[in-house]
């Protein structure tokens, strides 16, 4: 008895922390976009170029050659009232236009049954080089975002919300920028910025400004089948967080993937498996207090 209330007086407080976090952040924010991300720690920004850059950096979808699909779900930090679901999809243009994307987020919380909050997030993206020959590379790309926040029911008569009343929503605009630049393949630089024109979500007194992040990544392969990765992540308000991450071929269609970084620190390992135009990636992160995310993605390439 006394054990299952210690599990209920966790959960409730996990609960009680991320609806915090929550109304602090919207679902864009979240930084582990794809399980290649999440077992790189953050610090693949740079080398990204797949349909995944519709989160990560618009500008890398100037990278892709055919028609692309990825899909993730999972539960953060393992707790089945913490679902996180995102989807993304990339689309060659005709001649030099680049690429477009449109990507869609998820995450809520529920407990009981009962949705306590969540958000939404879909985006339309497109990105397309500034210049390309044989020696190096420069793109650009921008994402616009439309943002939903649904507050959930009050706490009501029960006290778990399911008797309560809705607490309503909110919406807003959201623009996200990027550039990705390469020399010989080898060398890769991406400079991305999360909401630049400052959205704010909600109404009157209390609406509340989306975060702001600057994120400037680095790569470099000294060999074929090895790329070392590190990133700069600054948020306003937040201190600057470091990341680094390694990616070594395996074998021609196995990768494996390990990252780290600072504040809070965290570490990541994870897996890419690809056969005939399927991938399957795994990616799993730690956490100072909270317990293991494990995250799946599965992706299509036509």
């Amino acid at each position: 008895m006394r054990l299952r209330l210690l599990q209920i007086s966790w959960r409730l407080l996990l609960i009680i922390i991320f609806m915090g976090i929550l109304y602090g952040q919207v679902t864009s924010d979240y930084v582990y976009k794809g399980s290649r991300s999440a077992a790189l720690a953050g610090s693949g920004g740079a080398t990204i170029g797949n349909a995944w850059a519709v989160f990560n950096n618009p500008a890398a979808l100037s990278r892709i050659q055919s028609m692309e699909g990825f899909l993730s779900h999972h539960q953060l930090f393992g707790q089945s009232f913490l679902p996180y679901f995102a989807t993304a999809v990339g689309v060659p243009l005709p001649g030099s236009l680049g690429s477009a994307g449109v990507g869609l987020e998820q995450m809520s919380i529920s407990y009981g049954g009962n949705n306590l909050s969540s958000e939404s997030a879909l985006f339309f993206s497109h990105g397309f080089h500034l210049q390309k020959d044989f020696y190096s590379t420069l793109a650009f790309g921008y994402s616009i975002k439309y943002l939903q926040l649904d507050y959930g029911m009050s706490a009501g008569l029960s006290g778990d919300g399911s008797d309560g009343i809705s607490l309503g929503t909110g919406s807003t605009i959201g623009v996200d920028v990027g550039l990705q630049a390469s020399r010989r393949e080898r060398h890769w630089i991406g400079v991305f910025v999360l909401n630049i024109n400052r959205p704010k979500i909600g109404k009157g007194s209390s609406s509340t400004q989306l975060p702001q992040r600057l994120q400037m990544a680095f790569g470099y392969s000294p060999y074929t089948e090895v790329w070392s990765l590190f990133t700069i992540t600054k948020a306003a308000n937040h201190e600057t967080q470091y990341h680094a991450g390694i990616e070594y071929y395996l074998f021609e269609n196995v990768r494996l993937m390990f990252g780290g970084h600072t504040v809070p620190n965290k570490f990541g390992a994870g897996a890419s498996f690809n056969f005939k135009g399927i991938t399957l990636d795994y990616g799993l992160l730690t956490h100072p207090v909270l317990p293991l995310t494990h995250q799946f993605s599965i992706g299509i390439k036509r």
